[in-house]
């Protein structure tokens, strides 16, 4: 059965994924971090730029925007407002969601 693998930079950032039917725990000498596309292991998936937590033992993507925070019960950053429903994009230098005019 093929498995996915994070591999690991020295502050513990993504660098690269792999997939291997064999367990791994280095690849050319870095940490590797075994993880499931769908969040089953480690209660998010990898991705290349994304921190695991070791303490945790999760992974966390990295911060869309500055104002974000971390919710700590699902390790997902959610917007310091809640999204209108509909379409809208995130306005970080205004903080706000702006949506189309009807």
């Amino acid at each position: 059965m093929m498995k996915n693998y994070a591999v690991l930079d020295d502050n513990n950032y993504v660098i690269n994924l792999i997939i291997s039917e064999d367990e791994i725990e280095f690849f050319e000498n870095r940490k590797c971090v075994e993880y499931s596309e769908d969040g089953s292991i480690r209660l998010n998936s990898a991705q290349i730029g994304c921190q695991y937590l070791e303490d945790q033992d999760i992974f966390v993507q990295k911060q869309p925007y500055h104002s974000w925070i971390l919710n700590t019960s699902t390790y997902r950053w959610e917007p310091p407002i809640e999204k209108p429903e509909g379409p809208a994009a995130w306005d970080e230098f205004n903080k706000r969601w702006n949506t189309p005019e009807a």
